[in-house]
């Protein structure tokens, strides 16, 4: 999924980052200021659409994504989820505002400024969609953050100081494709995989979305020492014994 030549997905997660905070703190705004509620329902709901939408056009190009990149790990995961959140977000929100326009009308005109001005009462049912809509808004903010923080991890973990002009760290510089444990520790995401087995080094990075046996089993030996797990698997397994040399990258020094 493409856009002008670009991936679609990192495009999209702007609008996400954007529109789905945005409208779970207006949600927690009206809740909480009476007086806004009938000014900016409308443009709330609006939002809450919008960001919805963008939620799950991320899911799918973030899927697609992935296909060809190989998996983010646990970006993958919140990235998931975060759709659905957002869609709960909108029924919960967008219902509580139905509610809330349907009482007002049922006030009038008159009574209208008096109910917005004084404090909020009421029986514990009328109060529930309020917070059930509030504890939504909470939950999908804290569901962004964590699927931003994942997303960044997984993009920029390892990398080397190289990229903003400074020298390279010692820890990260190989010497004739030998390498030591706190490098191959180093790639330890879905985005960057290494793994010493047997005494050599592996870049599995590209092995990950293709491995016979799930992802998890790849991603479970990033950055360690994964001779034990793959002798346990494939110590007799001549299609695995024969596949892994193609991404031998060096040795490991001890």
């Amino acid at each position: 999924m493409t856009f002008d030549g670009l991936p679609l997905h990192p495009l999209v997660v702007h609008a996400v980052v954007v529109l789905l905070p945005l409208g779970a703190l207006g949600v927690l705004a009206l809740v909480s200021l009476r007086r806004w509620r009938e000014r900016y329902a409308g443009l709330l709901g609006l939002v809450l659409v919008l960001a919805t939408a963008s939620a799950f056009v991320a899911k799918l190009s973030g899927e697609a994504l992935a296909e060809q990149v190989g998996s983010p790990g646990k970006h993958e995961v919140w990235g998931e989820r975060l759709p659905w959140a957002a869609l709960a977000l909108l029924l919960l929100g967008g219902g509580w505002l139905v509610l809330e326009r349907r009482r007002r009308s049922a006030i009038g005109p008159d009574g209208a400024h008096d109910v917005a001005d004084r404090p909020a009462s009421g029986s514990l049912v009328s109060m529930l969609p309020a917070v059930l809509s509030a504890v939504a808004a909470i939950t999908v903010l804290w569901m962004t953050f964590m699927t931003g923080h994942s997303g960044a991890t997984a993009s920029w973990a390892g990398r080397t100081a190289a990229t903003s002009g400074a020298a390279p760290s010692p820890s990260i510089t190989s010497r004739d494709g030998q390498y030591t444990m706190a490098q191959v520790a180093e790639h330890a995401t879905a985005a960057s995989c290494w793994s010493a087995i047997n005494g050599d080094v592996y870049d599995l990075t590209t092995w990950i979305p293709q491995h016979p046996g799930g992802a998890n089993a790849v991603r479970s030996i990033c950055g360690t020492d994964g001779s034990a797990g793959f002798n346990s698997r494939h110590a007799a397994t001549k299609e695995a014994q024969e596949k892994l040399p193609e991404f031998k990258i060096g040795t490991l020094l001890r």
